[in-house]
């Protein structure tokens, strides 16, 4: 497979990973950011299921953006900076808000594109 977050984000040893959406895509977007060798991966999501699950898949930390500021958490993760990388694995029409404001300059984060 020569597409994906991991690769279109440039998922480098040592990166913060943050990925918006612990469903299939995202835990699927964890195993593979893995492969890269990252310093953390953080799973966001709203359901405590899916974050526990991405746990076991390989996330690091483990975010509900229902009742915690996700961004707040990856910026304290990272001494302010923000994520190196993020990737949107969600059913949404729109870029979300959170995948946007997350990573740090230079920006790599990328949209994990996923048609229902």
């Amino acid at each position: 497979m020569r597409s994906g977050g991991s690769l279109n984000g440039q998922v480098r040893p040592g990166d913060t990973v943050a990925v918006v959406g612990a469903g299939p895509i995202g835990l699927a977007a964890m195993l593979r950011a893995r492969l890269f060798f990252p310093g953390h991966i953080v799973a966001i999501d709203l359901a405590d299921a899916r974050l526990a699950a991405a746990k076991t898949f390989g996330a690091d930390v483990a975010v509900n953006s229902g009742g915690e500021d996700a961004v707040a958490r990856v910026r304290e993760l990272t001494g302010g900076l923000g994520a190196d990388v993020a990737i949107e694995a969600v059913v949404c029409r729109r870029p979300s808000s959170q995948r946007q404001s997350v990573p740090h300059p230079p920006l790599r984060a990328r949209r994990v594109p996923h048609r229902p």
